[in-house]
C-alpha cells in the first residue's frame, strides 16, 4: 500500500515539476526564492561539459549569461532589471574578424538577442575579455522578473549574417551580476530602462582601437578619477610621460587624483568643472606637452586649462581623436573611459571601460564593454542616455617635416608661385610664417589643415639673392624649424628704358646677351 503511494506522489512530483517548467520561465520578484533557485543553477555541472562542445570553442571560452542588479551608494537599487549582458574570453591567434550571433530561448520562441556583435582579431588590441547587453524585455519578461534560464545558440562567421541563425540549441543557467547604477552625481531614476544592445547587419568598418588601456579599481561614485586614471596611464604607456614614474601605475594615478580631490563630486565640494582642471594641471605637472581638450553639450561651465572645441559630428570627431589621444565620456552621471569604436552600417559602437562594482577591489573593471553611439535628432547619446560632455588628453608634438617647393631664379618685378606644405602628428590645423627677406613677412596665416598645400605668389622688387624661411605652429602653439630656400633673382629688364625692353621683347638672343654685359658691366 505505501509503495502505490509512493509512486503516485512520484507521479504527481514529475507532473508539478513539469508544469513549473513550462509555465514558470520567470520567477516572479521574490528575492529568498530568486536566490534558491540560482544557488541550485549555479550547481550545474553539466554547464561547462555543453559549453565545450560547441563548436565556436576555437573563438572564445568562458562564456556567461548574466542579468544585472543595480546598487546605488552600495544599496540594492533595481532587482532584476532588463540588463542582460554575455560574458566571454576571446582566445587569441585568429585572423579575420568573427561576428558573433547569439539566438535564445526563454520563453516561447527564439530571441535573435545579439546580432553580428564583432570579435577582432589580436592585431586590434582588443582585451581578451569582452561583455556585450542584451535586452530580456525581448522575451516578453519585464523588470523585476527574473530569467534564471534559457537556452542558446551561438554561431561565428566572417560574413554578418542578415537573419537569425538555426542549429542546435544549449541549456544555460543566467546568473545575477552586481554593477553600481552611475557613478556620482544624482540618484539614477527608478526605471533604469533596458540596454539596446547589439544589432547590426553591416560589415565592421573604420576601426579605432587602443592597447593596452589599463584596468583601474574605482571607490563608489569616483568613475571621473577612474576614467582619467586610465587615460593618463595609457598616454604614459604610449608617449612615456615625462614626470611620471615607470613604476607608477594606474592605480597610482587614480590615489594621486582622488587627494586631489578629482572623482569625489559635491562630497568634497569639487563641481566637475573644477575636477577637469585639477586633472588637466596634474596631467600638465606630469608632461608640459600635455593637452586637454573638451566637447561640452551644455553641461559644463568654464573650464581653466583645457581647450574646448565644437563638432557637428561627434563620431567623426571621436574617430580622429582616437589615433593619437584617449577620451572619457560622461553620460546621464557616469564616465568611461572610451578604448576604441567601429563602424557597421550606419551605425558608430563605442568600446569603452569602467568599474562596474564600485568599491569593491575584487570584481570590478576586469571587461572591455560596447555601446551604440547616436545622434537622437540632434542630441548625441551614448547607450541611449544623454551625452554630458567628452573629455581628451594628448602629448602634442611639434609640426614636422614643412618643404618650400618653387623657382630657384627668375627676374625682378615677375611674379612666381610657391607652395608650402607640413604635416602634425596629432592631426592639429595649422598656421604658417613665411618671410620672404624683403621686409615682406607672412606672419602665421591659416588655419590650414595638417599636410594640405598652400600657394602663395610673390614678387621681389629688386634683383639679388634672397632666403625664404618658413615654419609652421599647431593650433597649441608648439612651432616646426626653419625651413629654407634661397631664390635669386637677376636684373629685370622692366627697369630699362620701354622702348628699348621692346626691342629686346622682338630679339630675345640680343637680349640675352645684353643682359649678360650688363650683369659683367655691374
Amino acid at each position: 500500500m505505501k509503495s502505490k503511494y509512493l509512486v503516485v506522489f512520484v507521479f504527481m512530483l514529475l507532473i508539478s515539476t513539469f508544469f513549473t517548467n513550462a509555465m514558470g520561465n520567470f520567477v516572479e520578484n521574490d528575492k529568498t526564492n530568486n536566490l534558491l533557485i540560482k544557488n541550485n543553477i549555479k550547481k550545474d555541472i553539466n554547464y561547462s561539459k555543453k559549453i565545450n562542445c560547441l563548436s565556436f570553442d576555437d573563438i572564445i571560452y568562458d562564456i556567461s549569461f548574466n542579468q544585472i542588479d543595480w546598487y546605488f551608494d552600495g544599496e540594492l537599487h533595481t532587482i532584476f532589471s532588463s540588463w542582460g549582458r554575455m560574458d566571454f574570453t576571446a582566445i587569441p591567434g585568429f585572423t579575420d574578424i568573427h561576428y558573433m550571433n547569439v539566438v535564445a530561448i526563454a520563453t516561447y520562441e527564439p530571441t535573435w538577442i545579439i546580432q553580428n556583435y564583432p570579435v577582432l582579431p589580436q592585431e586590434f588590441g582588443v582585451p581578451n575579455n569582452q561583455a556585450v547587453n542584451f535586452n530580456i524585455e525581448d522575451f516578453g519578461i519585464p523588470q523585476g522578473y527574473q530569467l534564471p534560464w534559457m537556452q542558446v545558440l551561438i554561431t561565428f562567421d566572417t560574413y554578418p549574417y542578415q537573419e537569425p541563425p538555426y542549429g542546435d540549441f544549449y541549456d544555460v543557467p543566467v546568473y545575477t551580476l552586481i554593477r553600481d547604477a552611475w557613478g556620482h552625481g544624482d540618484e539614477p531614476p527608478a526605471d533604469v530602462g533596458a540596454p539596446i544592445g547589439h544589432r547590426a547587419r553591416n560589415i565592421v568598418e573604420n576601426i579605432a582601437q587602443h592597447e593596452n588601456v589599463p584596468s583601474v579599481q574605482e571607490d563608489s561614485r569616483n568613475c571621473i578619477a577612474g576614467s582619467y586614471s586610465r587615460s593618463i596611464k595609457w598616454l604614459d604607456n604610449e608617449y612615456d610621460l615625462e614626470n611620471l614614474d615607470e613604476d607608477t601605475t594606474a592605480q597610482d594615478v587614480y590615489d594621486n587624483l582622488t587627494a586631489l580631490g578629482v572623482g569625489h563630486g559635491t562630497g568634497m565640494g569639487k563641481t566637475e568643472e573644477e575636477m577637469l582642471t585639477l586633472k588637466s594641471d596634474y596631467l600638465e605637472g606630469l608632461d608640459n606637452r600635455s593637452v586637454t581638450k573638451f566637447v561640452d553639450f551644455g553641461y559644463l561651465g568654464n573650464v581653466d586649462n583645457a581647450t574646448e572645441e565644437t563638432t557637428d559630428n561627434l563620431s567623426s570627431w571621436l574617430s580622429s581623436e582616437l589615433e593619437t589621444e584617449d577620451i572619457e565620456m560622461c553620460y546621464d552621471s557616469h564616465c568611461v573611459t572610451i578604448t576604441g569604436m567601429y563602424k557597421q552600417g550606419n551605425q558608430t559602437y563605442l568600446r569603452y571601460r569602467d568599474d562596474e562594482r564600485q568599491g569593491n577591489d575584487s570584481v570590478g573593471d576586469n571587461r572591455t564593454k560596447s555601446g551604440l553611439l547616436e545622434n537622437d535628432s540632434g542630441t548625441w547619446k551614448f547607450k541611449g542616455f544623454k551625452i554630458d560632455y567628452v573629455v581628451s588628453e594628448s602629448i602634442n608634438n611639434p609640426p614636422e617635416n614643412l618643404e618650400i617647393n618653387g623657382e630657384n631664379e627668375g627676374q625682378a618685378g615677375e611674379a612666381y608661385e610657391y607652395t608650402f606644405r607640413s604635416t602634425d602628428q596629432n592631426d592639429d590645423d595649422l598656421f604658417y610664417y613665411i618671410d620672404w627677406d624683403d621686409e615682406n613677412i607672412e606672419e602665421w596665416i591659416g588655419p590650414f589643415s595638417s599636410g594640405e598645400e598652400i600657394v602663395i605668389d610673390h614678387i621681389w622688387d629688386e634683383e639679388g639673392t634672397y632666403m625664404i624661411r618658413a615654419k609652421a605652429k599647431d593650433i597649441y602653439g608648439d612651432e616646426s624649424n626653419w625651413e629654407f630656400l634661397e631664390v635669386t633673382m637677376p636684373l629685370s629688364f622692366k627697369t630699362i628704358n620701354p622702348r628699348l625692353q621692346n626691342s629686346f621683347n622682338k630679339f630675345p638672343n640680343f637680349s640675352f646677351l645684353i643682359g649678360n654685359q650688363l650683369k659683367f658691366l655691374k
